[in-house]
């Protein structure tokens, strides 16, 4: 019985790292990733960020941009990392990256 007991709990803190603490160490791995690559635009952002969601948002909503003017013709799109940490990134008017947000922080 206490054995049972012993490997459901093994299984439920295994379960919690795999959904609470792995996205978040790999957004900082993508994030490293964005920022070592030369001349960012969308394409490579999405290549980059292959597992993960994404949608255009207001500036206001970036955890960490939100104090950011965007001037104009930029738009600014949040990425899941894992669908859950976010990525917040502010784009020109030709698609090439202008700020890059940690939000996930």
């Amino acid at each position: 019985m206490i054995k049972k007991i012993l490997k459901t709990i093994v299984v439920l803190i295994l379960l919690f790292l795999f959904i609470e603490v792995l996205p978040y160490f790999f957004a900082i791995y993508k994030f490293e990733q964005l920022t070592e690559t030369k001349l960012l635009t969308k394409d490579k952002v999405e290549k980059i960020l292959l597992f993960s969601s994404h949608k255009q948002i207001s500036i206001k909503e970036s955890m960490w941009g939100k104090h950011t003017e965007l001037k104009n013709n930029e738009s600014c799109w949040q990425y899941l990392v894992l669908w859950k940490e976010p990525i917040d990134i502010v784009y020109d008017e030709n698609n090439n990256v202008t700020h890059l947000f940690e939000s996930y922080e």
